[in-house]
């Protein structure tokens, strides 16, 4: 018996929008909405993305939105889109259900979508800094602030209705810290992308615990192999770590372990990614994920836009090319060995004509 598939919750397109937003390449910028770099075998391949769908998934709670810098914002799945999307994905590649024919309008009217001030039609959240213009940072919009529907806009809100003042409140309210420049745009760029790398750490207390004693000179690697934490009170050989939660750090990225000294010790020191992401750790406090003693063993994601990230995406790619140039080789020698093959069985036919012999499976004699 054929179990009946339900009917989409969402087309095709909408999960290929939700996608790339899970993947933080979704953003929109005053020429639209875009998906960013899409392709996983080419360079900066960019596909535009309707505004009814993006709006549309915004309106219902499946998307959040926030401002990377002026004139760029930057989607992600909200707390509702995270669990709608991955269970509905789910389900699919299970064949228990099917994408819908198009674009599901969630009961929306077009006065929810308006709620949205997309930049194409000139129009901005409340406190967000509109794109420079004439070389000068631009000022905190003044347009009127959208009723959010679903999870809403996060963006920049001003310090004086956050209660928030000094660089915290400076940097909610849209403005670089002081000392960063007169016009922003370094910081602007960077803060989205700490922001983002912060959220997919996936760190526990225990990860980011290890890497801050890398930092403080205080994480070695014994004559054993094992990892251990030395601190200027420690007696003896120092306190053990468990060596499964440093090995997937040093197997992300995050730490490289050092020749041994006299001692036998090996320090364990922070790489380039390390330094960022304990950086980005403090600054923005994600919350930490829960993991027991065998998940502390489960593989890391390197850093979002870091060395090791671009690394296996390099090594993603030569082997996607690898693997596409073997393809070939293999397609051109079985179509010569075809050639070969079909050519032989016409000179077997044509013979057993010229002979007489019904037998089909009769071969020509040896030459």
């Amino acid at each position: 018996m054929h179990r009946q598939r339900a009917e989409g919750l969402f087309s095709d397109a909408q999960l290929t929008a939700m996608g790339w937003a899970d993947s933080g390449k979704l953003c929109e910028y005053v020429d639209g909405f875009w998906g960013e770099d899409v392709r996983p075998d080419r360079w900066d391949v960019h596909r535009q993305v309707a505004k009814d769908r993006v709006t549309g998934l915004w309106a219902a709670g499946y998307l959040t939105v926030r401002q990377s810098r002026p004139g760029r914002r930057h989607f992600l799945l909200s707390e509702k889109g995270r669990t709608a999307y991955r269970l509905w994905t789910r389900a699919k590649r299970q064949g228990l259900v099917r994408a819908s024919a198009a674009d599901n309008s969630f009961g929306l009217t077009a006065k929810d979508r308006r709620r949205y001030p997309a930049m194409s039609e000139g129009r901005w959240f409340k406190g967000e800094l509109q794109p420079e213009a004439d070389g000068r940072r631009g000022e905190p919009a003044s347009a009127v602030e959208p009723t959010a529907v679903g999870p809403g806009a996060d963006v920049a809100i001003p310090a004086s209705a956050s209660g928030v003042s000094g660089e915290e409140g400076a940097r909610r309210a849209g403005k670089p810290p002081s000392g960063e420049g007169s016009t922003g745009r370094g910081y602007w760029l960077d803060l989205g992308l700490q922001e983002s790398q912060a959220a997919r750490l996936g760190w526990s207390s225990a990860h980011a615990d290890a890497v801050g004693w890398a930092a403080a000179g205080e994480l070695f690697f014994d004559s054993d192999g094992m990892a251990r934490r030395v601190t200027a009170r420690s007696r003896g050989r120092g306190r053990r770590i468990a060596a499964g939660r440093v090995e997937v750090l040093v197997a992300a990225g995050f730490l490289t372990p050092g020749e041994a000294v006299g001692d036998g010790r090996g320090p364990v020191s922070l790489t380039a990614d390390g330094r960022r992401a304990l950086a980005v750790w403090r600054a923005h406090s994600p919350a930490p994920v829960a993991r027991g003693r065998r998940k502390e063993r489960e593989p890391l994601a390197p850093l979002l836009e870091g060395k090791e990230s671009r690394r296996r995406e390099i090594a993603r790619r030569e082997a996607l090319r690898a693997s596409r140039r073997r393809s070939k080789e293999f397609a051109a020698a079985w179509e010569v060995y075809a050639a070969a093959r079909d050519r032989k069985e016409e000179l077997d036919r044509q013979w057993r004509a010229e002979n007489g012999i019904l037998n089909p499976t009769r071969k020509r004699p040896a030459s």
